[in-house]
């Protein structure tokens, strides 16, 4: 059984939890992580959902991603889940996510890592990965327009490789 803590929509831990699969109540918020491993040809690390997956099975996401266990920070959940999906240990201890966005019941934290991971060495298939490979920017948005991913929308794909590539803001810009 995993437990979730729920936070309000400022991101404040309410003292409530939710157990994961049940219905969450209107107005509460889960913390999600998202890992996404670039290589240096810009590719991003993408991994396949098992069959047996209640959402999106036989579906190409994103490296590495889950809830955040109650008490648990966004850097400790990184790390776990990208070494539960993947095998990959990474400390993310001393950074931040690289951005964040919100949807419906959660607060989505993004971390970006740039690594040439060999694929052949990754701990998969496992329970939660059936398979794993690199993608291009124009490889993912051709999965997204025949279905074969979770439903993403292009704009965030090409987002996320945008910002993987160069910063968001010019870090040499003065006030």
């Amino acid at each position: 059984m995993e437990i979730w803590d729920i936070y309000d929509n400022n991101r404040v831990k309410t003292g409530k939890t939710h157990i994961r699969g049940e219905k969450m109540a209107d107005g509460d918020n889960i913390v999600v992580v998202m890992v996404l491993i670039f290589d240096s040809d810009g590719r991003m690390l993408i991994q396949q959902r098992p069959a047996h997956m209640a959402w999106g099975p036989g579906k190409w996401t994103m490296t590495a991603g889950g809830a955040l266990k109650a008490g648990e920070t966004s850097t400790r959940a990184a790390a776990r889940e990208l070494y539960e999906e993947l095998g990959i240990t990474i400390d993310f201890e001393n950074r931040r996510p690289n951005f964040a966005m919100t949807n419906q019941s959660a607060f989505i934290d993004y971390f970006i890592v740039h690594d040439d991971i060999d694929v052949t060495a990754l701990a998969v298939p496992n329970d939660e990965v059936a398979a794993a490979k690199w993608a291009s920017k124009d490889e993912m948005l051709d999965m997204v327009d025949r279905g074969e991913c979770v439903p993403y929308r292009k704009p965030f794909v090409e987002y996320c490789f945008d910002v993987a590539t160069r910063p968001i803001l010019d870090s040499t810009h003065s006030k």
